[in-house]
């Protein structure tokens, strides 16, 4: 046997490396180039929504972190704000009681005691007079609103008689 084959236009040698020569020309098709893709519309439709969707999506989630780092800087700034406003409350806690203290060590009672009584005619109380009180330390009182002192109202008939017909 021969180890040559020889076919068309080409020529094999057996147990050579060399690569076998094109048995077609460019010209010539095959059938898988041949066959045009059919494009369905459904499924451009399909791709459409769902292009649709992920964009709605990624729109939707980038509003939400706008809106949580707005809400974040908010948050700080309200902070700080809270921080310095508190520094305040206690740098003036602090002049109060200077002021407390200046004025209580500046009084002198027996000059108060001699005005009282000399000037403006005032009198020791009795014993009788005087009743005292327990006031718990952390007690105060809070006014919420101002309070309007009444009007003068002249006693008439026409007072009288706007409170019997109001009961």
């Amino acid at each position: 046997m021969s180890d040559e084959y020889r076919s068309s236009n080409q020529l094999y040698i057996v147990g050579s490396n060399a690569t076998k020569l094109n048995t077609y020309t460019d010209t010539e098709t095959t059938r898988e180039e041949q066959v045009v893709k059919k494009v369905n519309p459904r499924q451009v439709r399909r791709q459409y929504k769902y292009k649709m969707k992920l964009a709605c999506l990624l729109v939707v989630t980038m509003m939400m972190c706008i809106v949580m780092v707005k809400t974040q800087l908010t948050v700080a700034e309200r902070s700080n704000n809270i921080v310095e406003l508190q520094k305040e409350l206690n740098s003036l806690r602090k002049n109060n009681s200077l002021i407390a203290e200046n004025i209580s060590n500046n009084i002198k009672l027996e000059s108060v005691y001699e005005i009282a009584t000399t000037k403006l005619g005032m009198v020791m109380p009795s014993q009788n007079q005087i009743s005292s009180i327990n006031v718990e330390e952390g007690s105060y009182t809070q006014q919420l609103a101002d309070v309007d002192a009444p009007a003068k109202e002249e006693a008439g008939i026409s007072n009288i008689l706007g409170f019997i017909l109001s009961n």
